[in-house]
């Protein structure tokens, strides 16, 4: 049953991280492009942002998953699996700066970008995947119970996912409040004394963004990749016990 488990999790972590990849290099290649056609360009990157968060969303749910059905041990493993996911998207974000900026190529850049592509996924994607063990661990150790509904604050499952969710969410709020908003207002105020009406929009935007990718989103995927992780459990489980 274990094993299954984490033979259909490894395979789908490892193609919806090349799913992304493969999202990520159109995206790329049509914004080199000499083209008219920024509506496009914004739905590619959308869509873009929609599988990269897919990608780490079914890693979180594998750890999920793992932590609240089996043992502390098989927990480990889940991250692991993840961890491959993680590799992935390190590898192909130092790969695609090299390429991107081959003729300025050096050792030296070669070692900063690793270092950069490395601390940058680490802080956005591993540290939540352990702060989501953490909170798995603790909230599902004393026994889980079974999902019947979309929400409930009473099933020791849903009340991690939506803990999660809180909490991956205030993580990005105050990321993109801190190192990109606020820097940019300063920045605006600076030069024109006021906010302008697009800037003003663009920020309303960038918030509505990280509510629909980061709350919506991403509990929506662990709630149903989980009931299809507890599906195919269940399925492996009742072939074994009647072969």
């Amino acid at each position: 049953m274990k094993k299954n488990y984490f033979k259909l999790s490894l395979t789908l972590n490892i193609v919806f991280a090349l799913v992304a990849v493969a999202f990520s290099l159109i995206f790329y290649f049509y914004s080199t492009q000499v083209y008219e056609g920024e509506a496009f360009l914004n739905f590619l990157y959308y869509v873009k942002t929609f599988f990269d968060l897919l990608a780490v969303f079914i890693g979180y749910t594998t750890i999920i998953y793992a932590f609240s059905q089996f043992d502390f041990k098989n927990g480990l493993i889940s991250i692991g699996v993840f961890s491959i996911s993680f590799f992935i998207s390190f590898l192909f974000q130092v790969v695609g700066s090299i390429i991107d900026n081959s003729g300025e190529f050096t050792v030296d850049f070669l070692v900063y970008v690793i270092y950069y592509s490395f601390g940058q996924g680490f802080i956005t994607q591993m540290i939540p995947a352990f702060i989501l063990a953490f909170i798995t661990y603790k909230l599902t150790k004393s026994g889980t119970q079974r999902i019947n509904s979309f929400f409930s604050w009473k099933n020791s499952i849903q009340k991690t996912m939506l803990i999660g969710t809180l909490v991956i969410f205030g993580l990005n709020l105050v990321s993109h409040t801190g190192f990109t908003m606020l820097p940019s207002l300063i920045s605006e105020l600076s030069d024109y004394g006021s906010i302008t009406r697009d800037h003003l929009t663009a920020i309303i935007v960038s918030y509505v963004e990280i509510a629909i990718f980061y709350l919506v989103m991403q509990y929506t995927v662990y709630y149903f990749m989980y009931k299809i992780y507890d599906g195919f459990v269940i399925k492996s489980s009742y072939k074994k016990e009647n072969i």
